[in-house]
This record gives C-alpha cells, structure tokens and sequence, in this order.
C-alpha cells in the first residue's frame, strides 16, 4: 500500500487515536510517547488495511495493544485499570467514530445541496452565515422586509434539509 495513503489516512484521524491512548493512560507524556509509537508501527506496517473505517479500528487494536503492554511494563503504578473500563472507552471511541462518519457524510452530502441551489439563494446564505451580515442589512440591501429575508433563510434551510435527506436514503 501507499505509505503517503497511510500517512494521510493516520493524519486524519490522529486526534481520535490520541484521545483514544489518553483515555487509557493518566500520564499525559506517556500517553504521547506511545502515540509516536503508534505512528511508527503504523506506518511501518507492511499491510495496514486499506478501506478508512478498517483503517482506524486497526489502530485502535495497535494503540490497545501498546497501552496494555505499557501497563504491564509499568510495575510503579500497581492499579491498571479494569477490563470493564477497557470495554467502555472502546465502546466510546466505536460511538465516537461513528458519529463522525455520519457528519463527515452530511458535510459532503449538504455541499452537493447547495451547488444545486439558485444562485440567489447561495448568496443570501453566505451573506448572512459566512459573512456575518445581519438580517436588517439584508432586507436593506434587498428593499424587503426583515421577516421576508428571515421566512426565505428558512425556506432555503428546509429544502437543503429535504436534499440531505433524500440524498442519504
């Protein structure tokens, strides 16, 4: 496999392994350096799978496996934590995944949604979510009633709602 692929693919969720790692391991430089040395076993692997969510729960299995071999190897602290509180924060970081799949997919779907929006609509929102205006200077600036550039946002809203919906049917 491509090590740029993996290196991006490792970038892209770092912040999700290291949370994961710190989740497990109280001692912040710790959990860093085995962090790193995630990194290097990852990226020196001679098959990491290839498909994103295989990707990550991948390293998920290294990074536990690092964590455990650290607790094994740490005799000063005689208090590792529990197989149930492993079980938990496993179960919390597959949630956590998940959830960000889910967004990620709406972000890409609602993207395609608004290039199919009028060019009108498109500006309006920009003006008023990106740009910071104010539903006043819009109205002003369109010679309409605030509430008519108020009732239009959320019309614009509803059908990129409808359009993300239909879309991931």
């Amino acid at each position: 496999m491509n090590l740029a692929y993996v290196a991006r693919l490792f970038l892209k969720h770092q912040d999700l392994l290291r949370d994961y790692i710190r989740g497990l391991v109280r001692d912040p430089h710790a959990a860093e350096d085995l962090f790193q040395e995630l990194g290097v076993q990852v990226l020196s692997h001679a098959r990491p799978p290839e498909q994103p969510d295989d990707f990550v729960r991948w390293c998920r299995g290294v990074a536990r496996n690092l964590v455990l071999h650290h607790w094994r190897s740490a005799k000063r602290d005689k208090r590792a934590p529990c197989e149930a509180l492993r079980t938990a924060v496993d179960q919390a970081f597959e949630e956590a995944h998940e959830e960000t799949a889910y967004w990620t997919e709406c972000r890409a779907l609602l993207a395609e949604c608004l290039e199919h929006l009028p060019t009108h609509s498109r500006t309006l929102l920009k003006d008023h979510y990106i740009s910071g205006r104010t539903l006043a200077a819009l109205a002003a600036d369109e010679g309409r009633s605030e509430a008519s550039v108020k009732m239009a946002l959320l019309r614009i809203r509803q059908v990129l709602k409808a359009c993300v919906q239909t879309r991931r049917a």
